[in-house]
Order: structure tokens, then sequence, then C-alpha cells
């Protein structure tokens, strides 16, 4: 059999249950379009999201995290306009992403927690010398900042960092938590 040409049109013949053809045709009635053309939309989208946020591995991790956070939230509430609660969800937040965290480390992973160790004990060594320091202090920032890493391993580094960046990464560890912060303060 020939392969088809990209451009060209296939029909399928599929078998959906009836609230998902009327939720369809009320997507197609209310864009003024047929429904074979909001079918098309909604599945070139599919593809599309998957590949923008990596694949459908990704998709699963953050419909995961998503489910864990509408598990902390009670029925009826709204985590992203109640306060109260959006501010108890980001709190929750770097442990509910630890919690996703694989259990094994990559071979990357490893390799940056070793450099990492290093790192530290050359801005802790007072023989180091003053560039030593701000190379190993910028090195510790970045892997303190690293969400593929355990989310100790990212804390023993913040510790090793001075007052002014150690802040500056506890409010950047998680970046949802820093977007709700800048919502709320523009709220």
């Amino acid at each position: 059999m020939r392969a088809r040409e990209e451009a060209q049109t296939a029909q399928l013949k599929i078998r959906i249950k009836e609230p998902l053809r009327a939720a369809i045709e009320r997507d197609a009635a209310r864009r003024g379009v047929t429904m074979n053309v909001a079918i098309n939309d909604r599945l070139e989208k599919s593809f599309s999201d998957e590949d923008r946020i990596g694949g459908p591995h990704s998709v699963n991790f953050f419909r995961t995290l998503e489910a864990k956070v509408m598990a902390l939230v009670q029925p009826g509430f709204d985590w992203a306009t109640d306060s109260a609660i959006r501010n108890f969800v980001i709190n929750k937040f770097p442990e509910i992403v630890e919690e996703l965290r694989p259990e094994y480390l990559s071979e990357k992973a490893k390799e940056d927690i070793r450099r990492g160790y290093e790192a530290r004990d050359v801005a802790q060594n007072s023989n180091s010398t003053e560039k030593e320091k701000k190379l190993a202090i910028s090195l510790l920032y970045i892997l303190a900042t690293d969400l593929t890493l355990p989310l100790s391993i990212q804390e023993e580094f913040t510790q090793v960092l001075p007052p002014g960046m150690r802040e500056t990464v506890q409010l950047s560890r998680s970046p949802l938590s820093g977007a709700m912060r800048r919502h709320s303060a523009e709220a």
C-alpha cells in the first residue's frame, strides 16, 4: 500500500459515547464550525500540546501533579481564586513535587551532586582563593535550584550560599510558587 501524502484527507469511522458526541456538537455550534472541524482541531491540539510540554511522560506528570493539588482542596473550593487555599497549596507544592520525584538518580544527577559536594568543600575551605570560592558558590546556586535533584540535596547546597542568595533560592525553588506570589501581589 502506498503512503498517504500529508495533505490527503482520510475518512475514519469511530464509535464514541453519546455525551462526548453531544459535547463535540455543542463545541462546533459555539464556534460556528462543523463537527468534523471541531474533532480535527481537538485532536491536533492534543498532539501539539503533548509535544509542547515534552511528550506523554510530561503530560502524565502534570496530570498527576494536578490530581495531588486537587486532593488537597475540598470540592467546591477554588484554590486558584481563594487566597487562603492558594497559599496552603503553594506551601505544600515542594512536598508534592518531592513525592513525584523518581526513586532513582540519573548519571547526570549523580555527577552534579558529586560536583556540588566538591564545590561546597571549596566554598568552605579557608585556603581557597576568592575566585575559586565565587565559582564554587555559582555552581552551588545552580544546583540548589535544580529541580531534578532531590530536595534534601538542594537544601544542603542552599545552606552553603551567602544569606541573600539563600533567600533568592528559597523564593525561586518552585516556579509555581514564584508565579503565585507575583499573582497575589498584583491582586
